[in-house]
């Protein structure tokens, strides 16, 4: 003789389901959005120092940002107009400066100099050259020439330092360096409770093997 399940023994079964996938849903959805963090900034910055490479020695250039010429904005957008020949992106013509918050959740008020792009995957970055000349006794590689913001989901929620928008250093000869590998991170995005802003989040990621471990 069979027995099949009640009406009221699914119900009950089908709401403990309910109740355990709403429990477990955000955990699951914020472990994902993390895992690809550090895939996509890896992707980022490999294709970015590969495009500068193959720029440099199209050219015949021995440096990203030039010693004479003109100031930095023009030699920003020179730049990433020379580098869309080299990597698939769509430089801005709006303004670049952008509605941040930091990694705490105040605000930042990013409206700063610099020139930025689209990415073809959905990332915005942004390129900002430091004031000055470079010293033609420093090799190339050693001369950081200004910073790299890269936000990996473009103007998508939640545009905060450390979480979307990560920085880099970025070097003459085109390579990039994640801000904050120096180590005096402790390999986390919040160091003991105290927030660097997101500042060096990016660095950490590195040094976690592209994981990204939130405090």
């Amino acid at each position: 003789m069979k027995h099949g399940f009640t009406l009221a023994e699914i119900l009950i079964t089908l709401g403990i389901i309910g109740v355990v996938a709403a429990l477990t849903a955000p955990s699951l959805v914020q472990n994902s959005g993390s895992a690809q963090v550090g895939p996509k900034l890896a992707k980022f910055s490999s294709s970015f120092e590969v495009a500068n490479e193959k720029m440099l020695l199209d050219t015949g250039a021995s440096r990203v940002k030039p010693i004479e010429g003109q100031n930095n904005a023009e030699k920003e957008k020179a730049y990433i107009k020379q580098l869309s020949n080299f990597m698939r992106i769509t430089p801005r013509t709006d303004v670049s400066s952008r509605s941040l918050t930091n990694y705490d959740g105040s605000k930042n008020d990013f409206n700063k100099g610099g020139s930025s792009f689209y990415t073809n995957d959905g990332g915005w970055a942004f390129i900002s050259f430091d004031e000055g000349t470079e010293n033609l006794s420093t090799p190339v590689h050693l001369q950081n020439i200004g910073t790299v913001y890269y936000d990996i989901n473009g103007i998508s929620a939640p545009n905060a330092l450390g979480k979307d928008v990560f920085i880099y250093n970025l070097y003459n000869d085109g390579h990039l360096e994640p801000n904050g590998v120096s180590g005096e991170w402790n390999g986390k995005c919040d160091k003991d409770g105290v927030t660097d802003n997101g500042m060096t989040c990016c660095g950490s990621i590195y040094e976690n093997n592209l994981k990204v471990i939130y405090q």
